[in-house]
């Protein structure tokens, strides 16, 4: 009968070619298998988030970023950074009020006006035009304001 010997005390093996038999233990006994058909049968069900694609992880998604939202990988142990930029950055970057968004890229503060306008000659048409619709808007945002206090969902009283 051949001498035990435990698994530390064998020779190191040369590299894996994946043909070698390795014994496994299934269902209660023990059969043979080949290093390859271990290495090709991974039990990999975690969903894994990563940086980019990675075809290695079958369950992994990866992110991205578009429409204003760039991601920048500072790579192994290091933050994943997420950026704004174009409008996204212009609209997180504006000042504290109203904002528009005049084109498709671009946003820009703006501030409404109520009261008179300067205007070069009192009596021009357009001068006229523009302090009769700035009277209008007034007048619209009184009435939104007054139809919002009045609809307002108030608490009942004690």
């Amino acid at each position: 009968m051949a001498a035990q010997v435990t698994i530390s005390q064998l020779p190191t093996a040369g590299p894996l070619t994946g043909t070698e038999l390795v014994p496994v233990v299934q269902n209660g006994g023990t059969v043979k298998t080949t290093v390859a058909d271990i290495a090709a049968s991974p039990n990999n069900t975690q969903t894994f988030l990563t940086v980019n694609q990675e075809p290695s992880l079958a369950n992994s998604r990866y992110l991205a970023g578009n429409n204003g939202i760039t991601l920048s990988d500072g790579g192994a142990q290091n933050p994943l950074v997420v950026e704004l930029t174009g409008a996204a950055l212009q609209f997180f970057n504006a000042p504290a009020g109203l904002i528009a968004k005049p084109t498709a890229t671009t946003v820009a503060a703006r501030i409404l006006l109520a009261g008179a306008v300067a205007c070069p000659s009192p009596t021009a048409t357009a001068c006229w035009a523009t302090q009769s619709s700035l009277w209008r808007a007034e007048m619209r945002l009184w009435r939104l304001s007054v139809a919002l206090l009045v609809s307002w969902p108030w608490p009942e009283p004690d």
